[in-house]
């Protein structure tokens, strides 16, 4: 967005966090329609107007090939890591997309990503679609989950360990590659 509009150039993160949650939506077709103008107020009380900027934002996570970027959008992204298992697997998996993350977040990401999804596969699904609550608890569930497995004392690396060894412990233990 800090391309497309000078004015946020000079804004932080978090400010850009608070800009991207407050205004940013995700239409259901490509560069579908102009969005007015908006004000938003920033911490420090200056406003800023946001408009079209807030929907290039989040059309660039489908079609980034649209702003000269080479990089795959999303549902290629899936569509790629499908094609990469067994054929006999695919309605399976594809029932099981979940997207998570802060970006999924914005309002008709879910609805984008499964109508971009029906344009390049065979068969309907739909996306799976938590709520707020359960996308905000669903990384400490999941750390519950992997604590949870015997094999996960292997991988504990001690403080002592690391005090004495450095990164390389983590190396040792194939925690980084």
């Amino acid at each position: 967005m800090k391309k497309l509009n000078p004015t946020l150039k000079g804004l932080s993160d978090d400010d850009m966090t608070s800009i991207k949650k407050g205004l940013c939506q995700v239409s259901e077709t490509a560069m579908s329609s102009h969005i007015e103008p908006k004000e938003f107020e920033l911490p420090d009380k200056s406003k800023i107007s946001v408009g079209d900027e807030a929907r290039f934002a989040t059309e660039l996570l489908f079609s980034p090939h649209h702003f000269g970027v080479k990089s795959p959008g999303c549902q290629e992204l899936i569509y790629n890591s499908l094609h990469k298992v067994d054929p006999d697997g695919h309605k399976d998996l594809i029932s099981s997309v979940l997207p998570m993350g802060g970006t999924t977040r914005i309002p008709g990401f879910s609805k984008r990503l499964e109508l971009e999804l029906l344009g390049v596969l065979n068969h309907e699904f739909k996306v799976l679609n938590q709520s707020e609550s359960d996308k905000e608890h669903m990384k400490w569930i999941g750390g519950s989950i992997v604590a949870e497995l015997s094999t996960f004392q292997e991988m504990w690396v001690f403080r002592s360990e690391y005090e004495e060894e450095g990164p390389e412990r983590m190396v040792k233990k194939k925690l980084l590659f």
